[in-house]
């Protein structure tokens, strides 16, 4: 089953998001829940914020945080986190989750998805399985600033 987020959710939200991505392979350290907060607070609470969530067996299971964009080309929803409970991953969970959550915004308009992953992850392989391709005329560049 398929459902929006909203605040009500942002204890499982938090919950789930530090167990998976504190572990391989990203390995991040969101051990401070004023910073894990923070940046799910920056996702979720913004006017063009769209979240949804994936429940099994009752559970907070798979999440998709992002906004919707005006562009040129239509409306787009730039995914930010996409990540399914450790335990599910490689069960199918991931590519119902998304291909129901294409059909939701398909049926309020939008015309693509967008999102960016490192290459060198199950993550990668993942998307590229569930239909989404490298863009040809964009590159991610970073700048560190100290």
């Amino acid at each position: 089953m398929i459902i929006r987020l909203d605040e009500s959710h942002f204890s499982e939200m938090s919950e789930l998001f530090h167990d998976v991505f504190s572990c391989a392979p990203w390995n991040d350290d969101w051990s401070d829940p004023d910073i894990l907060r923070a940046y799910l607070t920056d996702i979720t609470e913004n006017p063009n914020s769209l979240s949804f969530g994936y429940l099994h067996e009752g559970k907070l299971s798979a999440i998709s945080l992002g906004q919707v964009f005006n562009w040129w080309r239509g409306r787009e929803y730039n995914v930010r986190e996409f990540f399914v409970s450790r335990h599910l991953q490689r069960k199918g969970i991931g590519t119902l989750f998304i291909t129901a959550i294409e059909n939701l915004l398909r049926d309020e308009g939008i015309t693509s998805m967008s999102l960016l992953t490192a290459r060198k992850t199950p993550a990668f392989d993942f998307y590229i399985t569930n239909g989404f391709h490298e863009s040809d005329g964009m590159s991610f560049l970073v700048k560190n600033i100290k």
